[in-house]
């Protein structure tokens, strides 16, 4: 048994209906995207700013939060290489 998609009603009425690119700033990450979205451009938060999502047929049914990264990634710093010495 699969669960039902969940759409916050404020995302559904208040974007979908009335859209407007500068006031679509989301911080509902967990609501699906719906066909009603279709070529529409969402400012999705991640914790810190907002990112542009253009809603295309490939991302519909996933999740607003899958395309906005929260985390950074983590790279290791390079050290000095030390020369090798001979002995």
């Amino acid at each position: 048994m699969k669960k039902p998609v969940f759409v916050k009603p404020t995302f559904y009425y208040t974007v979908i209906k009335d859209h407007d690119d500068e006031k679509s700033k989301l911080f509902c990450r967990n609501s699906v995207l719906l066909p009603q979205s279709l070529g529409l451009t969402f400012n999705v938060h991640n914790g810190t700013q907002f990112l542009k999502v253009f809603v295309s047929e490939n991302i519909i049914g996933h999740k607003l939060g899958e395309f906005s990264a929260s985390r950074r990634r983590y790279f290791f710093k390079k050290g000095k290489l030390k020369p090798k010495t001979r002995r």
